[in-house]
């Protein structure tokens, strides 16, 4: 199906476009991950001016979800609003009216949104994301035509973000990870996930001007045909953004599939996902080596 891509709020982050350039880092470095954790969290932050992780209670949680949020620095900050609003089933002057909160304990670092009588996650801050680097920019996929844009989105049913948290606290699983089979840190793993009853659906890319996509399945093998399992979906997820970052050349290096984080998916429409990606910058770039919050120019994500 033909589709149209959004515009752009500015030119891609330049920080963003350095991790992206041929590298030179030997395939040998050692790409882990600390543990997530309150500690992790303060010491490793975003390359980003950000707010203390400790959220006080003057912050309006509103405000942070469209200023530094996972899905805003994704895809920026009006295009977050247009795809809240189809989400939530509102308008975006309306949707802080749907009592946005901090989460805390088991959801701590995420943004709730009352729906009914339940509290739903539809964000993550980007200060628990388990690594310091930058978010992948991305341009939120619309279909092409006014009718099928009120088909496949207005009116259709989307569903909450699948998020990729791990059991020690945090977001993301790297591509390596999640498609060679290191997935036991994932939470609740073995819980099936159901996308709206389908068979299939499509993973898609939008960034740096390139776009690929490409097909999954939800479904397990048995006879029962049942929704997969969050270790599965995960595995699906890593598979397809391996395969299209290879395609479009987006790897710059062997050790790209390990420093590239998978944080959760999005659904923008009814038969399509979003990857949310992050970059871990190399640790031998300065800021991250200093263990502390810098200021780096990031007028993609402006609104």
């Amino acid at each position: 199906m033909d589709h149209q891509l959004l515009q752009d709020h500015g030119e891609i982050s330049p920080f963003y476009l350095s991790l992206c350039a041929s590298s030179t880092i030997p395939s040998t470095m050692d790409t882990s991950l600390p543990p997530a954790s309150y500690r992790y969290i303060a010491t490793y932050a975003t390359g980003y001016s950000a707010p203390p992780v400790s959220m006080p209670v003057a912050v309006d949680p509103m405000a942070t979800l469209l200023t530094r949020s996972c899905i805003t620095l994704t895809f920026g900050r009006l295009q977050t609003q247009a795809y809240l609003s189809n989400l939530l089933g509102t308008s975006p002057q309306s949707i802080a009216s749907m009592g946005v909160s901090f989460g805390s304990g088991s959801n701590a670092g995420a943004y709730l949104v009352v729906r009914g009588a339940t509290a739903c996650i539809v964000d993550y801050d980007a200060a628990w994301i388990r690594g310091a680097g930058s978010l992948v920019p991305q341009t939120l996929w619309r279909p092409a035509s006014d009718l099928d844009k009120v088909r496949l989105v207005d009116d259709a049913a989307l569903k909450l973000p699948i998020w990729f948290d791990v059991i020690a606290g945090g977001v993301g699983i790297s591509v390596a990870d999640a498609v060679d089979g290191n997935r036991s840190e994932l939470c609740d793993k073995d819980r099936q996930v159901s996308m709206n009853n389908r068979a299939t659906t499509t993973i898609r890319i939008l960034t740096q001007g390139k776009q690929g996509h490409k097909q999954i399945h939800v479904r397990d093998d048995t006879s029962a045909k049942a929704p997969i399992t969050r270790e599965r979906l995960l595995r699906q997820v890593g598979l397809a953004v391996e395969k299209i970052y290879t395609t479009l050349n987006l790897f710059s290096g062997p050790n790209d599939r390990h420093s590239l984080l998978i944080l959760g998916i999005v659904h923008v429409s009814a038969g399509c996902w979003q990857p949310l990606l992050f970059q871990v910058a190399p640790s031998r770039a300065p800021w991250y080596a200093q263990h502390d919050t810098q200021t780096f120019p990031l007028p993609a994500y402006s609104a």
